[in-house]
């Protein structure tokens, strides 16, 4: 495909400081198209994406507070409004989650001439829609509405299709499957080496969590290790931390001699020191129960890169993708007895050997290239001239 086929974007991001938002725009930009940016910024996020773009602020909304991010659209609508000449000589719409694409979709409705292809990429099915209430079965009517509007869906797990979009949602519509890889030239970052992986006889186990740090029952996990495990494992835990989630955070690990939090990182740069140390990484989060059992976190990515091992449950998305990757150990059941016994009877060779492993996989595994995003903007144009393969078939041809 030709890129000059689609020319330039619209992205509408929840967050213009954002990391994930920084690679899918920054991704675009590299495969050849002209990326605008339209985006709210959440003030006191400190995990930012160092990467810049043009970009339309419509101001600042507060992290995880739906109801506030529902009743600050109004107010972007009139920015949006000011702003429609861009609107109208795009040749795609891409919306990351709910509320953006609705977004999008009202910027297609001030601008009746555009012929922009609608795109809205969901990476997390926030809880207010999966509850059984009124709120809840209004958003995922409105939902349905997108949907029917929307010319591809992209999604990070299957998990998502097939738990949700296709039973609850009845959507039948084009779909594809990005998964949520690393997004850097893999020399910025170099992975470690075979040789640097040091055997476990005569230090602790290291087992590192990182990331947004916002699932109370994760951190209760790690504490039950750090009691029952005392001198034979230490616990880093590195990334922002969700005061509103865990708002005693500090207390809670202070009495803990090894668990250290490291604080915030550099991305991608600072990855390296996060994982540099790591066995094992902490890879299931409970918060928003089903989204927590359909996706697929960026972390496996990310300890899978530099040859760390995903611990996760089975019985979710993330289990059967580390089991079936062989990426790691999958855990029978997030009871704190079971996960305790099970790190506990690991077998020193046995997390060596796997580390060495998956530092022989190729970076592909775990890092897009340019041909990832090729793809991507093949489906979009794609997704407007014809029915792309059921979903579940392109996870075969996965990003």
């Amino acid at each position: 495909m030709s890129n000059k086929e689609l020319q330039s974007m619209v992205y509408f991001g929840h967050d213009r400081d954002d990391v994930a938002v920084g690679r899918r725009i920054v991704s675009f930009q590299n495969a050849g198209i002209n990326v605008q940016g339209i985006s709210f910024n959440r003030g006191d996020q400190k995990h930012k994406s160092n990467q810049k773009w043009k970009n339309l602020d419509l101001g600042y909304v507060k992290d995880a507070k739906l109801l506030n991010r529902l009743l600050v659209l109004m107010r972007a609508v009139m920015s949006i409004f000011r702003n429609r000449r861009m609107i109208r000589q795009a040749d795609i719409l891409y919306a990351r989650n709910l509320d953006m694409f609705l977004l999008a979709w009202t910027a297609k409705l001030f601008t009746p001439f555009s012929n922009a292809i609608m795109v809205y990429e969901s990476l997390d099915i926030h809880e207010a829609l999966t509850r059984d209430n009124v709120f809840s079965k209004i958003l995922r009517w409105v939902e349905r509405r997108v949907l029917a509007r929307c010319d591809l869906l992209v999604i990070s797990s299957p998990g998502f299709m097939k738990h949700y979009f296709k039973p609850i949602q009845k959507y039948a519509g084009n779909c594809f499957l990005v998964e949520n890889k690393l997004y850097f030239e893999s020399d910025v970052v170099k992975r470690p080496v075979v040789s640097s992986i040091n055997r476990l006889e005569k230090r602790p186990l290291r087992l590192v969590w990182a990331g947004i740090l916002r699932c109370q029952k994760a951190l209760e996990i790690l504490k039950s290790l750090a009691s029952a495990m005392g001198d034979n494992i230490e616990i880093h835990l590195w990334g922002e931390m969700d005061f509103i989630q865990i708002p005693d955070f500090e207390e809670q690990i202070a009495k803990y001699n090894n668990i250290t939090y490291f604080g915030q990182y550099a991305w991608p740069e600072g990855l390296s020191a996060v994982y540099q140390e790591a066995d094992l990484a902490w890879s299931q989060v409970f918060m928003w129960t089903n989204n927590a059992n359909w996706l697929i976190p960026n972390r496996v990515y990310e300890a899978s890169y530099f040859g760390v091992l995903s611990l996760a449950i089975a019985g979710t998305q993330t289990g059967d993708y580390v089991s079936e990757n062989s990426l790691g150990y999958v855990i029978p059941d997030s009871e704190i007895n079971t996960i305790l016994k099970y790190i506990q009877q690991l077998s020193v060779t046995d997390i060596v050997d796997k580390r060495v492993t998956l530092l022989e996989r190729p970076v592909n595994d775990f890092i897009v290239v340019d041909n990832d995003v090729i793809k991507l903007i093949e489906a979009i144009r794609l997704s407007r001239e014809s029915s792309l393969d059921d979903c579940e078939l392109t996870v075969k041809d996965k990003l």
